[in-house]
């Protein structure tokens, strides 16, 4: 059965690219990270900004009265509606602002909280609403307080709670400032498609990195190939030179040390040939002689014999 080869270059190209997409995979999840919380940043700033300065623009004392007169038809009433829906479309517009889904009202409760006014319609005038911790934190601290990635009616929030001062300045209200989760990473792209893009890049390096691997590897090796098949053509006297100074320069010595034993063993061969064939013709003539053919002779040279 035929056994299928995978070249060097291949090899290298698979552990290199393994190694690149796990770092790829985590490079892609860290940038991502980054750029969410940047968002979510840029989120909290907007918000903050918008309760404080809606918060501030309108009054509390306006509340406590049309809470007095229990009606949306007074002019204090229609006088907050108008501040928080300019300021609702002013801080919606522009690139760099996101989208704000609702300014909201709150009058705190024992239990549950009021709606006083929303920008997200149809409501009903003081209709219940939760009453979450940061709405009575606001009341304990006047301070701004975030509430983060809650669900609310099957929609994600991310929400900003202001203090709404009256003159004497007390809280009698909370600002209620509304984020949709999409609105805020809609500008982000996904896992997936950002690691497709960052993996392609990365194999293409890690097949370049492979390609220039398997030529400092495979050069050598070419070098030892065809050293040896000229060995192979009986050329026992050449020596193979190359300095590396690396595993490949061992390689070679142990190459020229075979070689010395192998042309010794060869040349030991051919003496021990010779030799035989020497005896061979001595005792020819020697046999001869004893047959009483005193007629032949031998060829006296240096040699051993």
């Amino acid at each position: 059965m035929n056994q299928v080869r995978v070249s060097i270059l291949w090899k290298f190209f698979a552990i290199t690219g393994v190694v690149f997409l796990i770092i790829t995979a985590f490079l892609t999840h860290y940038l991502l990270s980054q750029e969410q919380e940047n968002l979510l940043k840029h989120a909290r700033q907007q918000m903050s900004l918008v309760a404080r300065v809606t918060s501030l623009a309108i009054s509390g004392d306006d509340i406590s009265r049309s809470l007095q007169e229990n009606s949306v038809r007074t002019p204090e009433y229609e006088r907050i509606a108008s501040i928080i829906r300019q300021q609702h479309q002013i801080f919606s517009q522009g690139e760099e602002n996101f989208k704000i889904t609702r300014i909201s009202v709150l009058i705190p409760g024992k239990q549950k909280a009021k709606v006083f006014y929303t920008t997200k319609i149809p409501f009903r005038f003081l209709e219940d609403a939760p009453q979450y911790t940061e709405v009575i934190r606001v009341k304990e601290r006047n301070d701004v307080q975030f509430r983060e990635d809650y669900s609310e009616y099957n929609k994600v929030y991310y929400s900003a709670f202001a203090p709404v001062y009256d003159g004497q300045h007390r809280v009698v209200a909370v600002l209620r400032v509304d984020i949709n989760k999409e609105n805020i990473f809609a500008s982000s792209t996904g896992f997936l498609p950002r690691f497709g893009f960052y993996a392609a890049f990365a194999l293409l390096l890690s097949f370049l990195i492979s390609f220039l691997l398997s030529r400092l590897v495979t050069a050598p090796i070419n070098r030892f190939v065809d050293f040896v098949n000229r060995v192979s053509e009986g050329n026992y006297q050449l020596r193979f030179e190359y300095r590396t100074f690396d595993e490949m320069e061992k390689v070679g010595y142990a190459l020229n040390v075979m070689l010395e034993k192998l042309e010794g063993l060869i040349e030991t061969e051919a003496d021990r040939d010779r030799l035989q064939k020497q005896i061979t013709g001595l005792l020819r003539i020697v046999s001869a002689a004893a047959d009483g053919d005193f007629t032949v002779s031998a060829e006296v040279t240096a040699d051993t014999l």
